[in-house]
């Protein structure tokens, strides 16, 4: 059986190329920016790839890179390729789970169980197995992998961290915090174990600890503006709610399509019951998101809290013309005209069907969204589609 860290991958790799490795070694000191080495890297593999289509190492290499540098789609079309080439390498469909991993696309675990079916050995593709089997909330499964790893390697920082998302799923606070910290401890440049670390602080109310470690985190990762999002929501939670408006309309002016951000920011408003300014923040919602009904039901609401139930049938009326299927709009279109016709037009005699969950209140999905892939983690805005053919060899 072989034994296999993937951080060496690369490293291990260089020398097994069909040609000679002083033609791939880049200088150990160069005063060309990390971009432009890897330019001369993929252009170098790029011309090795021309030379040999049908070495499936030289995709291989060049997914390696490429997934390194979260241009996941770019590396899944390489590691296909590969795959094509090399249907029954571990290493490959290891990579290529990987990929599917964290670009979000199905048939991960597929592909990670079968690289374990070709006899390839490696605590990193226990713990990838053990992760997503924790997103799949299958607890037996993932301890179980995780294991594994350890047996081979107890202290690998992905294990610490894959272990500290299983605790906080089973709720136990002190010992995922622990792990979260051994991870930071073990490798200090990996974002996501402070993000992970930044959302249970939050989660358990230590708003303190959560604010501190968020700030160390922009300073050492001011590229990552996630961070700024997460300190409006440990604000939020913190019940300093004006604060929190201001960092989110700070995060809005660089990520301004993160319609959940509207979302948040309305729901302050409803809950502060400033109700016009709710209006105005949903209907930008509804601007952007404009096949969402959502934000149209959450800006008549605002209306209805403020007894303008006029204004509210006219807008419900007029979303129901974009959605005439939608039951949650006709629901409360008739709730509003039963008002009017009733002559019950104050807002305290009447609240509408899952007010308190759509318009205020705590989402507790949001908080646990670090620890469940389903949630969809950290709400990155939609990626383009993957320009690839078919994937005969196995589904993706």
């Amino acid at each position: 059986m072989r034994y296999f860290m993937f951080p060496a991958i690369l490293f291990l790799l260089w020398g097994c190329s069909d040609t000679s490795r002083d033609k791939y070694d880049i200088p150990g000191k160069s005063e060309k920016t990390h971009e432009e080495q890897l330019e001369v890297i993929l252009e170098q593999l790029s011309e090795n790839i021309k030379s040999n289509p049908s070495n499936p190492l030289n995709y291989y290499k060049r997914a390696s890179w490429q997934y390194g540098e979260g241009n996941y789609d770019e590396a899944l079309i390489d590691i296909t390729r590969a795959e094509r080439l090399s249907p029954n390498s571990g290493e490959i469909l290891f990579l290529k789970s990987a990929i599917l991993y964290k670009s979000g696309k199905e048939n991960a675990l597929e592909n990670a169980l079968y690289a374990e079916d070709q006899d390839f050995v490696s605590p990193d593709l226990y713990t990838l197995i053990g992760n997503l089997y924790l997103d799949k909330r299958n607890f037996r499964k993932a301890d179980e992998y995780f294991r594994k790893a350890e047996r081979i390697y107890p202290y690998d920082s992905d294990i610490f961290n894959g272990k500290g998302r299983y605790y906080a799923m089973l709720r136990d606070t002190v010992t995922a915090i622990n792990l979260f910290k051994r991870a930071i401890y073990t490798r200090p440049d990996v974002f996501e174990y402070y993000d992970d670390l930044i959302k249970i602080y939050g989660k358990s109310r230590q708003i303190d600890s959560a604010l501190h470690l968020n700030e160390a985190a922009i300073a050492k990762f001011p590229d990552k503006k996630e961070l700024v999002y997460n300190k409006g929501l440990i604000l939020e939670n913190a019940g300093l709610l004006d604060s929190a408006i201001g960092i989110y309309r700070k995060f809005l002016k660089v990520e301004p399509e993160r319609y959940d951000v509207y979302e948040r920011i309305g729901n302050i408003y409803f809950r502060k019951k400033n109700y016009p300014s709710a209006f105005i923040t949903y209907n930008q919602w509804a601007e952007l998101e404009t096949e969402n009904p959502m934000p149209r039901l959450k800006a008549a609401r605002s209306y209805i809290a403020q007894d303008n139930l006029p204004a509210a049938k006219y807008y419900l009326g007029k979303a129901l013309e974009k959605y005439p299927d939608n039951k949650l709009l006709k629901a409360e279109l008739n709730a509003v005209n039963y008002r009017i016709e009733s002559g019950s037009l104050r807002y305290s005699s009447y609240t509408p069907s899952g007010a308190d969950r759509l318009n205020g209140g705590e989402n507790d999905e949001e908080e646990e969204r670090v620890f469940d892939n389903s949630l969809e983690i950290n709400k990155i805005p939609k990626r383009k589609p993957t320009l690839i053919g078919r994937d005969s060899t196995r589904n993706q």
